[in-house]
C-alpha cells in the first residue's frame, strides 16, 4: 500500500512540474485517483485564450512521446502526410509570384495600354488569396478542414486550368479574373493545411519542426514558382506553366484522399450553415478587394483620380462596419473582443514584413532583367539560393522554438531579416556583383520568412482550442498575404510621384529605380522592426516575470507533496 501510495504521489510531482496550459497550472488531484474531468478545460468556451498575457505553451514544450502524438500511422504514412499537407505552401506561394516573369510577356501578347496593368498578374492572385483566408478558416472548422483543403484544390486545379487558356481571349480581364480566382482556391488550401497540423500535434518539439519545415516550404515555393514560370514563358508559352500547376493540382488531391486522415467535426443541433456570418463575411470580402482594387490601380491614375478615392473611401466604410458587425453576433467570423494585444503586435509586425518581401521579390527580379540584361531563366535562376538557405533558416527557426525563446525576440529576429534586403536595395548599381548585394539577400531574406511565419502560426496555433483553430490561420494567412497585395503597387505609386519613367529605363539608368524601392522597403520593414522592438519592451517582461512565478508556484507545490509523504 505504501509503494502505490508512493507511485501516486511521484505521478502528482510529475504532474505539477510539467502540466500546464496557457502559463496557468490545472487544478491537481491529491488523492492518487483520475483527475482527467478535473485537469481537462472546457475547450468549447475557452476561445479568450488568446486574449491571455501569459506566455503560450510553445514556450515550454516537452518532446513528443507515444502518448501525446495524435497521428496513428507509420512514419512513411506521416512523412507523406505532412509533404501532402506542406504542398499547400509551396503553389500558394509558387502561384503568387509566377506572374513576376511573365508581365512584359502579358503586356504584349493582350497589348495593355498601360504596362502598369501588368501588376495584376500577382495583385488579383494576391487579393483574393488574402481576402477568402478568413472564410476558408471558419468553413473548415464547421465542415471538416480536409474537404476544405481537397475543394481548394479542386478550385485551384480548374481556375489554372483556365488561366492558361485565357490565352485565346482578346482581351487581358479574362486573364486577371481567372488569377484572381485562383487565389481564393489557394487561400482554401493554405488555411485548411494549417489547421490540419494545428490539430494532428499536441504542442511539443516534433511540431516545432513540422511548422519550421512549413515555412521553409515559402522560400522554396517562391523559387519554383518563378523557375517554372520563366523556363514556360521563354521556352514555350506562358500558358504551361498555369496548366502544369493545374497537373500538381490533380496529383496532389488522389494522393491526400488516401493519406490525410479525416477530422472530426462538431456538428450543431441544427444544420452548421445557419451558424455561418454571411454578413460578416460578405462585409469583409467586399472592403478587402475594394481596397486592394484601388490600392493597385493608384500606381496607373494615381490617388488623384476620382474613382479610386472613392474606392478608398467606401472600403474603409465597409470594413468598419464588418468590425461592428462582428461584436454583435452570436458566431463571428473573427472574433476581434477575444485577440490579445501581443497577437495583435505580432500580425501587425508581420504586414510590414511580408509587404516588404513583396516589394524585394518584384522589383529584384526585375533588376536582373533590367539592369543586369538577363534573360528570364537567368534572373530566375539568381533568386534560386533561397530555396537552399531555406532549409538552414528552418532548422535554425526549429531551434528557436526548442530552446524556448520567446516568441517577440523571434519576432525581432525576423524583422531584422527583412529589413537588410531592402538597405542593400538602396545600395545597387548596374556594375555591382551579383554575389556582392543580390546574392546576400536572398540569403538573408529566407530567414526572415522561416522565423516569422512558424512563430506566428504555432502563437496562435497552441493557444486555441481544436475547434477554432481555423481562427488562428485564418489571422496569420489573412495578414501575410493580403500585405503581399499591397506592398508592390505602395512602392509603385511612390514611384510614380518621384520618378514617373525610371521603370522604362534600362542599364545604369534602373538603378534609380530600385533604390527607391530600398527606400520604400526600409520604411515598410522599418516600421515592422519597430513594432517587434515596441513588443520586446512590453511584453518580454511580463512573459519572464510570469515563468518567474509559475516556477516558483510550481516548486512550492511539488515541497508540498513531498512532505505529505
Amino acid at each position: 500500500m505504501n509503494s502505490i501510495n508512493s507511485d501516486s504521489n511521484s505521478e502528482n510531482i510529475f504532474r505539477l512540474e510539467n502540466k500546464e496550459v496557457n502559463g496557468t497550472y490545472d487544478s491537481i488531484n491529491f488523492n492518487g485517483g483520475d483527475d482527467s474531468s478535473k485537469t481537462r478545460r472546457d475547450s468549447d468556451d475557452n476561445v479568450s485564450d488568446i486574449n491571455k498575457s501569459a506566455p503560450a505553451p510553445e514556450e515550454h514544450d516537452p518532446p513528443c512521446t507515444g502518448e501525446e502524438a495524435t497521428l496513428n500511422m507509420s512514419l512513411l504514412h506521416e512523412i507523406i502526410f505532412v509533404l501532402l499537407v506542406s504542398s499547400s505552401q509551396v503553389l500558394g506561394l509558387a502561384g503568387a509570384v509566377q506572374g513576376i516573369p511573365q508581365m512584359d510577356v502579358i503586356v504584349e501578347w493582350f497589348k495593355l495600354t498601360h504596362p502598369s496593368d501588368s501588376g495584376w498578374c500577382n495583385g488579383g492572385y494576391a487579393t483574393t488569396y488574402g481576402s477568402f483566408v478568413l472564410i476558408a478558416g471558419k468553413m473548415g472548422d464547421m465542415n471538416g478542414h480536409k474537404s476544405m483543403f481537397l475543394i481548394g484544390y479542386a478550385w485551384l486545379a480548374l481556375w489554372s486550368l483556365l488561366t492558361g487558356f485565357s490565352r485565346y481571349c482578346p482581351s487581358s480581364h479574362f486573364f486577371f479574373f481567372c488569377r484572381a480566382a485562383q487565389g481564393i482556391g489557394a487561400a482554401f488550401t493554405f488555411t485548411s493545411a494549417l489547421s490540419i497540423l494545428g490539430k494532428s500535434y499536441p504542442p511539443c518539439k516534433r511540431k516545432n519542426f513540422i511548422f519550421s519545415f512549413f515555412g521553409a516550404c515559402g522560400s522554396f515555393g517562391v523559387v519554383l514558382g518563378m523557375v517554372f514560370s520563366a523556363l514556360f514563358t521563354q521556352l514555350a508559352h506562358w500558358s504551361w506553366a498555369y496548366w502544369s500547376m493545374a497537373i500538381a493540382c490533380v496529383v496532389i488531391i488522389i494522393l491526400s484522399i488516401f493519406f490525410i486522415p479525416g477530422d472530426v467535426v462538431e456538428k450543431h443541433e441544427t444544420s452548421n450553415v445557419f451558424y455561418f456570418d454571411y454578413l460578416g463575411a460578405f462585409l469583409f470580402v467586399t472592403g478587402l478587394v475594394l481596397f486592394s482594387v484601388a490600392w493597385n490601380q493608384a500606381p496607373t491614375y494615381g490617388f488623384g483620380r476620382t474613382y479610386v478615392y472613392v474606392l478608398l473611401i467606401v472600403s474603409v466604410v465597409i470594413l468598419a462596419l464588418a468590425m461592428y458587425v462582428e461584436t454583435k453576433v452570436d458566431d463571428p467570423l473573427l472574433p476581434w473582443t477575444h485577440i490579445s494585444a501581443n497577437t495583435l503586435k505580432v500580425l501587425l509586425a508581420i504586414f510590414f514584413a511580408y509587404a516588404s518581401f513583396t516589394m524585394w521579390a518584384a522589383y529584384t527580379f526585375r533588376f536582373n532583367l533590367m539592369a543586369k540584361g538577363d534573360t528570364l531563366l537567368l534572373a530566375a535562376a539568381k533568386m534560386t539560393p533561397m530555396a537552399v538557405s531555406g532549409v538552414f533558416a528552418a532548422l535554425f527557426s526549429a531551434l528557436l522554438l526548442n530552446i524556448h525563446v520567446q516568441v517577440q525576440i523571434r519576432m525581432l529576429i525576423s524583422l531584422l531579416a527583412f529589413l537588410v534586403p531592402p538597405i542593400l536595395m538602396a545600395t545597387m548599381g548596374a556594375g555591382q556583383t551579383y554575389w556582392g548585394e543580390v546574392f546576400v539577400t536572398t540569403i538573408v531574406i529566407s530567414f526572415g520568412l522561416d522565423i516569422s511565419f512558424p512563430s506566428a502560426t504555432l502563437l496562435l496555433s497552441n493557444r486555441i482550442p481544436d475547434k477554432f483553430k481555423g481562427l488562428g490561420a485564418s489571422l496569420v494567412g489573412a495578414v501575410l498575404n493580403y500585405a503581399t497585395a499591397l506592398g508592390p503597387p505602395t512602392a509603385a505609386s511612390v514611384l510614380r510621384y518621384q520618378c514617373p519613367d525610371c521603370m522604362a529605363h534600362k542599364g545604369n539608368a534602373f538603378t534609380k529605380t530600385i533604390n527607391i524601392i530600398g527606400y520604400v522597403g526600409i520604411g515598410t520593414a522599418g516600421l515592422g522592426t519597430l513594432v517587434a522592438i515596441f513588443g520586446v519592451i512590453t511584453e518580454y517582461p511580463k512573459v519572464a516575470g510570469k515563468k518567474g512565478e509559475d516556477r516558483k508556484h510550481s516548486l512550492t507545490l511539488t515541497t508540498n507533496v513531498r512532505s505529505q509523504q
